[in-house]
């Protein structure tokens, strides 16, 4: 009897080879499904706590408590609009009654200097002295042009020292109380035009520094710099008043390059931005009328009586509305320049999936960052060979800077302070983890997947942190010690559910940050 032939795919069994692939296709479901829950987790904690705030008794009912802060609804809303954000009030104002001054710029520059590139720097500065002429008046105009002449005059003379004097005496004469009796006589056609042209002198001040400083860094022999294109690049419509931030030698080197007939892609791209912007527009617009964050900052009593979620929705719509305030202003300067060739700084990222302190400042204003960075931080760090001491040093006259460009009240000096700890810590942080010892043990037992939920996890507190300095910047110290007692202190409700979503946050950003790296390397 001859034995029975077993086939071969009955006798198959698994073999050592195959274990891990089935083990490593295991974990990847299931950290499919992790995301999946970060992101459900985090999105439905946003939206639970900006319902709570938006139902609540104290926002439905603070346009009769408080009138003053609001006005009749427009857009045919029958609500009540809040105004007491008077930065955005005044600047909505004026995108209304001047966005066709800003977008019939690039439509006269590239039909009439295409061929002519040498004289866009001038055109640039003609069209915008008529704008200031007709808009502001003369000696507004004068006022900039001073200022202007003053830093050319440093430069020449190439006193750095000087330069910095003057860029800081005038940014502290527009935004210091103390210092009211700087001011000069401002020509008052309307309380726009008056806004407009404090912020504009800010804005005039930190592009004359950067001017300056870069012509007297640049080597004697090369001369000093254009007329033409210094004033271009300080009076730049687009950005003169809202920004996004330039460094000068950026702008310098986009507009010597050829001009190029407009293809439909150039034209694309920014006017979708520029169609964005409008829609951003007109939904902040409509969430004024049901969201009242910025007029309940004015009201820590009426904030007292919030419970803990609609308290949390407060600090999160003061927070989106901010965010929406200045993807409008800064993604229509870029997107307009954009018209016209000109690469301006990024308009900022959602501060919802930004859970580092570093991230923040180097994404939302990315402008005001890599400005600072030139002319502050890096001068101070470089120098002392960039040790910790002086990156340290660094990053406290980063903050006092902009301290003084914020006004530097009692509610930002708390947050720049806020915000120095934080870079502070992330900066030892990432000494600790460039220790031989730490990598070592982070390469055994920390990576992938699980790496990612160490990260998460040393960063929730932090981002709690973030948001937490962030309430006293867009409020005030009183509705910030009352979101310190209230929720930082609030042990274990509702800090314990809160550092949970915001667990979640963290993993949400960590996957764009991630997804964005993979992206730019392909």
């Amino acid at each position: 009897m001859t034995g029975s032939s077993v086939s071969p795919d009955l006798d198959k069994t698994p073999s050592l080879e195959d274990v891990p692939n089935k083990l490593a296709a295991i974990l990847h479901k299931w950290q499919i499904l992790l995301k999946v829950v970060h992101w459900s987790v985090w999105t439905s904690g946003l939206i639970y706590v900006l319902g709570c705030f938006v139902t609540s008794e104290t926002n439905s009912t603070l346009p009769r408590v408080a009138p003053d802060e609001f006005v009749d609804g427009s857009f045919g809303i029958p609500r009540d609009k809040d105004t007491a954000d008077e930065e955005w009030y005044r600047y909505s104002t004026a995108i209304r009654k001047f966005w066709i001054w800003v977008l019939v710029q690039p439509l006269v520059s590239h039909c009439l200097f295409m061929k002519y590139r040498s004289w866009l720097p001038t055109f640039y500065a003609a069209y915008s002295t008529f704008f200031l002429l007709c808009n502001v008046g003369w000696l507004i105009t004068a006022s900039f042009y001073t200022l202007y002449i003053a830093f050319f005059i440093s430069a020449r003379h190439r006193s750095i020292v000087a330069c910095y004097f003057l860029g800081l005496a005038v940014i502290a004469h527009s935004a210091f109380p103390v210092l009211t009796f700087l001011k000069p006589v401002y020509l008052y056609h309307g309380s726009v035009e008056t806004f407009l042209t404090q912020v504009g002198l800010s804005w005039t001040a930190a592009r004359c520094v950067s001017f300056a400083v870069d012509a007297i860094r640049m080597p004697a022999s090369e001369g000093s710099p254009k007329v033409d294109t210094t004033l271009a690049y300080v009076l730049y419509l687009p950005a003169m008043f809202t920004g996004p931030l330039q460094n000068f030698s950026d702008f310098a080197a986009q507009v010597a390059k050829p001009k190029e007939a407009w293809s439909s892609r150039d034209v694309l791209r920014p006017m979708v931005q520029i169609g964005l912007c409008t829609a951003y527009f007109f939904l902040l617009e409509a969430l004024l009328h049901w969201f009242y964050s910025s007029a309940l900052a004015y009201y820590p009593d009426l904030v007292e009586e919030m419970d803990d979620p609609s308290l949390l929705g407060l600090g999160i719509c003061l927070t989106v509305l901010f965010f929406l305030k200045y993807r409008i202003l800064y993604g229509l300067g870029s997107s307009v320049a954009g018209l016209e060739g000109l690469d301006l700084p990024a308009p900022p990222k959602c501060v919802s999936r930004i859970h580092l302190c570093s991230y923040l400042w180097r994404h939302f204003d990315r402008g005001l960052y890599v400005w600072i960075q030139r002319y502050i931080y890096r001068p101070i760090a470089a120098h002392g060979g960039w040790s910790l001491k002086h990156r340290l040093m660094g990053a406290a006259a980063s903050f006092a800077f902009v301290c003084t460009w914020h006004g530097m009240d009692r509610a930002v000096v708390v947050w720049c302070t806020l915000n120095f700890l934080g870079i502070s810590t992330e900066l030892l942080t990432g000494l600790v983890r460039k220790q031989e010892t730490w990598q070592s043990i982070e390469k055994a037992y920390f990576t992938g997947a699980q790496l990612q939920f160490l990260r998460a996890a040393v960063s929730t507190p932090h981002f709690l942190f973030s948001m937490f300095s962030c309430m006293f910047f867009l409020s005030n110290v009183d509705i910030g010690l009352i979101f310190l007692r209230r929720v930082i202190f609030g042990y274990p409700v509702p800090l314990v559910p809160t550092l949970l979503v915001m667990y979640c946050g963290c993993h949400v950003s960590i996957d764009i940050m991630d997804w964005e790296v993979k992206k730019k390397k392909s």
